[in-house]
């Protein structure tokens, strides 16, 4: 051995050693988490396909961390090198820690979206979808499959519905720029009833322009209802929460639009003229049963018949006059013989016969004036009678007359249909019943029946007057 040679202690040389790798200075290493044990201080492995590296992250690091380390997450440390001098072991003392790639980006798109919602960006008033529109506008890029899908499913559903396509740069650098002028091209043009914003599937990063938050605040206050239909069913982006309605599909979006096809129209159509149908049986039933019973009455009460009757009544009445006058003028007659006879009898005179004959013959005289006059007397209550009755029965009919053009004129003037032409409207809930005021609720899907066709719509507000 040179006597040049130094000898060192083993807890020299761990001294020396730990010295040396502070020296090298901070580190920044990127690799995979895995095999972490939790104490008051955290111990893991940072690995990669060659080779792994012991850490150790102490407590008041650790107090610091925006997220929670797990087994399989890519992250990037930074700390430097040292020895445990006790038992030589190696560690990398951790300082700071960050997720790498996806991870990192979805962290930030958390606390985005997080400052957004406190600002209320995404509590904005959501506006309800046109029912019926002419034309719908589709931002996105002309040479993908989304304009075609959309226009598929427009034709197959609702034909006839216009698409205004305004062409941007949906991915890569520079596309949330692009996004946002078509956004603001079309809301300037003012000429659609709809928007839909958004592209056709892709990877995480490819989705990234539609969660920028100029495009998201943009989306926000659009002037115009606007749809976000970002790649598949499971993706999200911040467009999704900032737009008016959010479509998991192009597709699904292009349905949220023809959500009413020709044959769903057809069929409400027919439904509700069913259902009016009922509506105006409903309150016709009792004036047409109160018109019956007017008609059956005025039948029962025919002027004619009942003048017939009363004529064979004082016909009637007449003819027991007459038998009980004749009984009486036979009478009369009788006794009168029998008095001549009686007269005779007594030899009384010439003078005595003259004028029992003059008495006889004044008897048949007055017997024959009354008789007249007794025929007079019944003509002219029969025509009293008559008028008297004429009159009432003109009054009745009259009556009846007048209440029978009211009931009409209130059945008129109640029908929907003669409501409805004069402007005003039908709103029903979802089981087709009229709604009241105090029973609309806020969310609720409502119809209004108009003189030509209905309305659905969903109640945002309700204000009472």
């Amino acid at each position: 051995m040179s006597q040049q040679e130094q000898i060192l202690s083993v807890s020299d040389f761990n001294r020396i050693t730990d010295e040396c790798l502070r020296n090298l200075g901070t580190a920044k290493i990127v690799g995979e988490i895995s095999q972490i044990r939790r104490y008051s201080h955290l111990y893991l492995t940072v690995k990669d396909e060659n080779a792994s590296l012991e850490c150790l992250m102490f407590a008041s690091a650790l107090a610091n961390l925006p997220f929670t380390p797990k087994e399989g997450m890519q992250v990037v440390i930074t700390g430097h090198s040292s020895l445990y001098q006790k038992n030589s072991q190696f560690k990398f003392l951790i300082s700071t820690m960050e997720r790498q790639g996806r991870g990192l980006i979805m962290e930030r798109l958390a606390k985005l979206k997080e400052q957004l919602q406190r600002e209320g960006v995404f509590d904005l008033i959501k506006r309800s979808l046109p029912l019926f529109p002419d034309r719908v506008g589709v931002i996105t890029s002309a040479e993908g499959r989304v304009v075609h899908d959309i226009a598929m499913t427009l034709e197959r559903r609702m034909s006839g519905i216009e698409i205004r396509v305004y062409n941007a740069k949906v991915q890569g650098e520079g596309a949330p720029q692009s996004l946002i002028k078509a956004l603001e091209y079309a809301n300037q043009e003012n000429v659609c009833d709809v928007l839909i914003i958004g592209r056709g599937g892709g990877s995480f990063e490819d989705l990234l322009a539609f969660s920028d938050e100029a495009l998201v605040r943009a989306v926000a206050h659009s002037k115009i209802p606007i749809i976000s239909a970002v790649g598949h069913e499971p993706d999200v982006a911040l467009t999704d929460f900032a737009a008016d309605v959010r479509a998991a599909t192009p597709t699904a979006a292009a349905e949220l639009v023809s959500r009413y096809t020709k044959e769903d129209l057809k069929n409400a159509l027919l439904n509700y003229e069913r259902r009016l149908d009922d509506q105006i049986l409903r309150i016709s039933d009792p004036y047409k049963m109160r018109l019956a019973s007017a008609l059956s009455s005025m039948a029962a009460h025919d002027p004619d018949k009942m003048i017939m009757a009363l004529k064979t009544r004082l016909q009637s009445s007449i003819s027991r006059g007459d038998l009980a006058l004749y009984a009486l003028l036979g009478n009369k007659r009788l006794r009168f013989s029998q008095l001549v006879s009686r007269l005779s009898r007594v030899e009384l005179g010439t003078q005595i016969i003259k004028d029992t004959h003059r008495l006889t013959a004044l008897t048949e005289r007055a017997g024959r004036a009354l008789e007249t006059q007794n025929k007079n007397l019944h003509d002219r209550l029969y025509f009293l009678f008559t008028d008297l009755y004429k009159s009432q029965v003109f009054e009745r009919l009259q009556d009846l007359t007048t209440r029978f053009a009211g009931a009409l004129a209130t059945l008129k003037a109640v029908n929907p249909l003669s409501v409805l032409s004069r402007g005003y409207s039908v709103t029903l809930n979802k089981n087709d019943h009229e709604l009241k005021f105090n029973e609309v609720q806020k969310g609720e899907i409502i119809t209004t029946r108009l003189k030509d066709g209905i309305v659905k719509s969903e109640v945002v507000d309700k204000k009472a007057l």
